[in-house]
């Protein structure tokens, strides 16, 4: 293979952004390892993007920086008392429940919740009652209007 057709194929482009097929970075990585003048290659793109990168770049207003900062200064910080206690803010009141101290293998539910899922199940139950109810009827109802056109048609051959 003529690897310097290879690097010029576009390649190590494709590799580098990330559009390479898994067969094509699977090869690319495989002939990495046994071709400098490609690993060289690799290297020069990578620093061309970072450049183009930092070229292009446009910092962010100060404002932005400013808000990001306070943002960042009004979250909690998280700590230990030393010997696994609960984690704190920077104020000492508790913001966080460690999953080491939950003790229960269920899920809690807030009893007005319970309530909501009860009459739901209530209200399900009373619908499914009466979709029974009304497709016996409609099945009823069916049959009796077959039953009739039958009769219906006798009369009809009846008559002729």
């Amino acid at each position: 293979m003529n690897i310097d057709t290879y690097i010029r194929s576009g390649i190590v482009e494709a590799y580098v952004l990330g559009v390479a097929s898994a067969d094509e970075r699977a090869e690319f990585e495989k002939l990495l390892l046994q071709h400098p003048p490609l690993q060289q290659a690799l290297a020069e793109f990578e620093i061309q993007v970072e450049t183009f990168a930092t070229n292009q770049s446009v910092p962010p207003p100060s404002k932005t920086r400013r808000e990001y900062n306070d943002f960042i200064n009004r979250m909690p910080i998280p700590r230990t008392n030393g010997n696994g206690g609960s984690s704190h803010t920077s104020n000492g009141s508790s913001n966080f429940i460690p999953a080491y101290e939950v003790s229960s293998t269920h899920i809690r539910v807030h009893k007005n919740w319970r309530i909501v899922v009860l009459i739901l199940f209530i209200v399900a139950k009373i619908a499914l009652a009466f979709l029974i109810y009304f497709a016996i009827k409609f099945y009823e109802a069916r049959s009796e209007v077959k039953q009739m056109q039958h009769k219906e048609e006798q009369i009809q051959s009846g008559r002729r």
